[in-house]
């Protein structure tokens, strides 16, 4: 993993404000969070390609997040696993929990 401590500094803070967000009834403000700590996971892979591509979709993304009522089953807990697993350099574990956290919206 080629994160770096201000690297981990920065998710660990953008989860805390995406967990804060949910406590606010305005979709935009959590669709805004979820997607500023996935940016900053992608960010921390320090992979211009990787950053170009996601920022590329972007907008796809936001379009579903504002669509969602509500925190899909554990998120909130698999975001926290996703941060800490990247923070301790398991590049295994980072890929599990993204796959289970994307696994409610792969049908």
């Amino acid at each position: 993993m080629r994160r770096t401590p201000a690297d981990v500094d920065r998710l660990r803070t953008l989860r805390a404000t995406r967990l804060g967000s949910w406590q606010e009834a305005e979709p935009e403000l959590r669709a805004r969070a979820d997607l500023d700590l996935h940016r900053a996971v992608v960010v921390a892979t320090h992979n211009p390609l990787y950053l170009q591509l996601y920022s590329s979709m972007i907008e796809v993304f936001a379009v579903h997040m504002r669509d969602e009522d509500a925190e899909v089953g554990g998120a909130h807990e698999l975001h926290h696993d996703l941060v800490e697993a990247i923070a301790q350099g398991e590049a295994d574990r980072a890929v599990a929990v993204v796959s289970e956290i994307f696994r409610p919206h792969t049908g």
